[in-house]
């Protein structure tokens, strides 16, 4: 890519009305030179700021480097670049353009996306390739527009041993598993990828099954809020028992649709639903150990896949090819801290003015001291 420093100049001098001797006396230099300007050659340095203030424009704005051009540039290189085939073309335009603009980070972003073709296609030309991959990705996270595109494109193509790395840096959990779904899609790793489908949905579930319901809506609404969660849990049952993984998620929705039921007036069946919902809570604190490994479904749906009890790791029934059946969650659900003193609370807690009409009644108040006579549960971490 070429300068435009001839087109402005020829362009400039014609709307100066200026003759090339002209130009070449104002500026001490011979019709020649000025004549060379204009069929492609280049200035002294020197001359620059003199050719500028004669014309009343910038430097940049002489050589091409002012908004326009860029715009111009820009809109030259998307055509040039739809018509081009073969990645390593593509690469060699993203390069030539950020010649021009070395720090604009769209060119960066360019060149990282065909190396990232380049050596997906050809995993041999990793060593070439990655040291400019590195370089302009790690410009890239200087930048809050493109930081999550060079943390995706380094966690498809980073080595084993740099992953974790560029996971940290992505936004959020849910960014660390896409990026991750991304990585192995794009290499074809089909056990690998898989497998983060279905930690993906774990995580998502999760996250859905903990969703709320504004208190503003009342308790008609809410109640019709959580008893979709609970349906949608009902369908994980296995030979009709719920999976214990799940039992925190359901306990929890359990409770706060009695809540909505008691304070709807039917005082019969949130009995009915307090009293489920404390049975799984005790299931939950006393039958299920802090390091316990929980069940989650029969296989189907997440490839068997079992959960810590603090919801921070999930274990695979074998290992992979590398030794690794132990894996992260990133999207955790606000119930993982939801600890026995967490539970007094929600029972004690006067906002909750639901369970107002219930407090006084015996098997609320037993509910209530067992609650509080629970020792809480060290959190175990892998």
């Amino acid at each position: 890519m070429k300068l435009k420093i001839s087109e402005r100049i020829y362009r400039c001098r014609k709307e100066k009305d200026m003759t090339q001797e002209e130009l070449a006396a104002a500026l001490d230099v011979t019709p020649q030179a000025v004549s060379n300007w204009e069929r492609g050659g280049y200035p002294d340095i020197t001359l620059l700021p003199g050719l500028a203030n004669l014309f009343g424009i910038t430097i940049d704005e002489l050589m091409g480097n002012d908004e326009i051009s860029k715009e111009e540039d820009y809109l030259q290189f998307e055509k040039i670049n739809r018509e081009l085939d073969n990645a390593p073309d593509k690469l060699n335009l993203a390069m030539e353009y950020r010649r021009k603009y070395p720090a604009d980070f769209y060119y960066m972003y360019r060149i990282a996306d065909s190396i990232t073709d380049l050596v997906l296609e050809d995993p041999a030309a990793n060593g070439r390739y990655m040291p400019l991959m590195n370089e302009v990705c790690g410009k890239m996270l200087e930048n809050h527009r493109y930081r999550s595109i060079a943390v995706h494109y380094m966690t498809v193509l980073c080595e084993t041993g740099e992953l974790e790395h560029w996971l940290r840096l992505a936004d959020s959990g849910q960014t660390k598993r896409e990026n991750l779904i991304s990585r192995y899609m794009r290499r074809e790793d089909t056990e690998n990828l898989q497998r983060q489908e279905q930690l993906q949905m774990i995580e998502r579930l999760s996250v859905l099954f903990d969703s709320t319901c504004p208190d503003q809506a009342g308790p008609v609404k809410k109640a019709a809020h959580h008893r979709r969660m609970l349906a949608l849990m009902d369908g994980l049952r296995i030979d009709g028992r719920l999976p214990p993984g799940w039992a925190l998620h359901y306990a929890h929705k359990k409770l706060v649709l009695s809540a909505c039921l008691f304070g709807s007036g039917k005082k019969d069946e949130g009995w009915t639903v307090f009293e489920e919902a404390m049975e799984y809570f005790r299931q939950w604190y006393e039958d299920s150990p802090p390091d316990a490994v929980l069940v989650l479904d029969r296989g189907e749906l997440f490839g068997g896949m079992q959960v810590s009890k603090n919801w921070d790791f999930c274990f695979a029934p074998t290992a992979d090819e590398n030794g690794h059946r132990i894996y992260k969650l990133y999207e955790r659900t606000r119930l993982f801290n939801f600890t026995p003193s967490r539970l007094y609370e929600f029972l004690t807690n006067p906002r909750w003015a639901w369970f107002d009409s219930v407090r006084n009644d015996p098997r609320y108040i037993a509910a209530v001291s067992w609650a509080e006579s629970l020792p809480e549960q060290k959190t175990v971490h892998r």
